[in-house]
């Protein structure tokens, strides 16, 4: 065989395999991109093992309101002013109680008009002029405690605290405190010169003044005052003497010591005086 037909027998072969290697190349190549891009929809289970890129969904962060600062109003406050009348009450009140003048607070006053010379504070018992009179009523704190003052223009006051304080708790029974009830004589005489004005003797006037005096009454601490009468219980072993009324008040008794507070001495000499011509007999009004 010659060198020519060899090479030709050769070169057949190796056409072919070129042109096998090609088709097996392209099948390879068809199939590489068949396995990329084929669609994922028809294959459920890969979606399952292909882990997706977790995207954060941003929120939008609302950050709370602060609020304005509340800038107050300023009101002007005018106070009052206060009369010196009450602040001479209230002096008089720190230096009547010894007390400093740090525990004293000062509240409020209020303009009145009371009926009567009690300043609408009448101690239970006692007697008073019935005319208008103009004042204050004072409301002031002592150690926190509220204490209530009437007082009149020209300074005069009452602790209205302690008055229904006192009538409230505070009892004086001159029958028993006195042991009246073996009265067998009372004699009414002048103070001045011991002058006799009148005599009871009958047991049943005695007994029925005695019952007058067995009771109860609100007694306050009175000032020293010149009394006009004296009213004497003899009794079998000794006597009581009561100092009685006085030109500036009709509810004064002397019993050991000054006292205020019941007009009853003035009703049971009042009978007694009735049929006498007497200067300055004085009047239940």
């Amino acid at each position: 065989m010659s060198i020519y037909n060899s090479f030709r027998k050769y070169s057949l072969v190796i056409k072919s395999i070129l042109v096998l290697l090609g088709v097996l190349t392209t099948i390879l190549f068809l199939l590489s991109s068949n396995f990329i891009f084929f669609d994922l929809d028809e294959y459920p289970g890969i979606n399952d093992e292909i882990a997706l890129p977790v995207i954060e969904e941003k929120k939008d962060i609302i950050e709370p309101e602060i609020p304005l600062p509340v800038i107050e109003e300023k009101k002007v406050i005018i106070e009052p002013e206060i009369p010196e009348i009450i602040a001479l009450v209230m002096s008089q009140i720190i230096s009547s109680k010894n007390i400093p003048s740090s525990e004293i607070d000062f509240i409020k006053f209020e303009e009145k008009v009371w009926n009567s010379s009690a300043l609408g504070c009448p101690v239970e018992g006692m007697m008073y002029a019935q005319v208008q009179v103009k004042g204050y009523k004072i409301h002031y704190l002592i150690n926190n405690s509220e204490n209530i003052i009437h007082s009149d223009y020209d300074g005069r006051f009452i602790n209205c605290t302690e008055i229904e304080h006192k009538n409230t708790t505070s009892n004086y029974n001159f029958s028993e405190i006195f042991n009246l009830q073996n009265t067998n004589l009372i004699i009414l005489e002048l103070a001045i010169d011991n002058r006799l004005i009148a005599e009871i003797n009958d047991l049943d006037k005695i007994n029925e003044i005695i019952d007058k005096l067995d009771t109860e009454f609100i007694i306050l601490g009175a000032e020293i005052c010149q009394h006009k009468y004296n009213l004497i219980f003899y009794k079998n072993t000794d006597k009581t003497s009561f100092g009685i009324l006085c030109d500036n008040n009709l509810n004064y008794i002397y019993a050991n010591s000054p006292l205020e507070g019941t007009n009853i001495f003035l009703k049971i000499i009042e009978p007694l005086l009735s049929n006498l011509e007497f200067p300055g007999m004085p009047k239940n009004d």
